[in-house]
């Protein structure tokens, strides 16, 4: 597995961001893979012990994961993502998952639950954003003409 490397976006987070920069946060962030944190249901891991390689897994009933949100102080669900999981152990003690951004918005635009993206919360260089504005950059070119000209 590849080490998740997010320099170059920690680096753009510690500055003033001009326009430009912003641009190439979002390009970078676009292509990002973060940590999320996650708790994810009893049964996921059942079986798994006694497991050989090889032997397929079955869980009973469904199994999955949750987002492990925070909310602010007007109520809003926020998504908590970090940018390397050194950062994120040294916020929460959580179950985490790497997960990239286009995945992400995947899950997003399936439910109305969050109304910001916060990327490296509780942090010296933490960055907010309207679950919307983080939906809108990976909307297709032709749909957001579209939406403008509605």
């Amino acid at each position: 597995m590849d080490k998740v490397d997010n320099s170059s976006l920690e680096e753009l987070m510690k500055k003033e961001l001009t326009v430009e920069m912003q641009n190439e946060f979002f390009e970078i962030l676009k292509e990002s893979q973060l940590f999320m944190p996650v708790s994810y249901s009893k049964n996921i891991f059942e079986g798994i012990e006694n497991a050989e390689a090889g032997d397929v897994i079955e869980p009973e009933g469904q199994v999955g994961f949750n987002i492990t949100y925070i909310t602010n102080s007007d109520g809003n669900n926020a998504v908590p993502l970090f940018t390397s999981s050194e950062i994120l152990d040294s916020v929460v003690e959580s179950s985490s998952m790497a997960i990239y951004m286009s995945d992400l918005a995947d899950l997003l635009k399936q439910t109305d639950k969050y109304s910001i993206i916060a990327i490296n919360p509780f942090t010296d260089f933490d960055i907010n954003m309207p679950v919307e504005a983080f939906l809108s950059l990976f909307e297709d070119p032709l749909e957001k003409q579209k939406k403008s000209l509605n």
